[in-house]
Formats: structure tokens, C-alpha cells, sequence
């Protein structure tokens, strides 16, 4: 398996278990907690998304596949900074304003960010080594 497929992989298990937490605190009455569950599994899905979309619009261009891949994972590294860019903002207007909750959700999304580019890193480093 490739590091590509392997990375989607990973994603799409880690939003299942993400939505099979969720599941069981809602049956457990529990759904603050599974609310936040809910939304580390739209991160998940949103990061899919973007290295999906970086990979289709590089497989269509016109370039060799080496340098298609370099710009897939250079459009997917941009995008997975900016959209995390904007969670920054809102955690520290939630701060400011000590909004509990809001800072709680966009801890959450930012973590989840976080944890997804770590194994993103990693998977790459794999990649280079074999």
C-alpha cells in the first residue's frame, strides 16, 4: 500500500471511530461529549477532501507524474495550513471572551488538525525511507 492510499486510509478509519464514539455516548445520554465527536469526524472528512481534491486536480494536469505529486502535496500541505488558520482566529476570540464552549470546540478541531498532519508527516517520512 502506498503512503496516498495508506493516509486516506487512515482518515476514513479515524472518522469512523470518531462516529462510533459518538454513537455510543448519544445511547449513553451523553451529547455534549458526542457532539465533539461529531466534529473531530467533520475534520477528519474535510481533511479527506482536500488531499482527495489536491490528488484528482494533480492526476488531471498535464505534467509528469513525479511533478503532479510534488503539486498535490504541495496544494494539500498549503490547504491544511489555512483551514486551521481560521479555528486559530475563533480559539482566541473564544479566549478573550471566555467562551467556554466555543474554545472546547475549536480545541477540539485544532487538535484533530494537528494529530492528522502528524501522521500525515509521518507516513511521508515512511515514504522517503523505502
Amino acid at each position: 500500500m502506498g503512503k496516498s492510499e495508506a493516509f486516506v486510509l487512515y482518515l476514513q478509519q479515524e472518522k469512523k471511530n470518531c462516529e462510533s464514539r459518538e454513537h455510543a455516548l448519544i445511547a449513553d445520554e451523553r451529547k455534549d461529549e458526542a457532539n465533539l465527536c461529531k466534529i473531530e469526524a467533520n475534520i477528519y472528512d474535510i481533511f479527506e477532501t482536500l488531499y482527495l481534491e489536491a490528488y484528482h486536480r494533480a492526476a488531471q494536469s498535464k505534467e509528469d507524474q513525479g511533478a503532479a505529486n510534488e503539486k498535490a502535496e504541495s496544494v494539500f500541505l498549503a490547504k491544511a495550513e489555512a483551514v486551521p488558520q481560521n479555528w486559530r482566529i475563533s480559539y482566541e476570540k473564544a479566549k478573550v471572551h471566555q467562551d467556554a464552549p466555543k474554545l472546547l470546540i475549536e480545541e477540539t478541531k485544532l487538535n484533530a488538525a494537528a494529530r492528522i498532519m502528524e501522521e500525515y508527516r509521518s507516513l511521508m517520512e515512511e515514504g522517503k525511507r523505502e
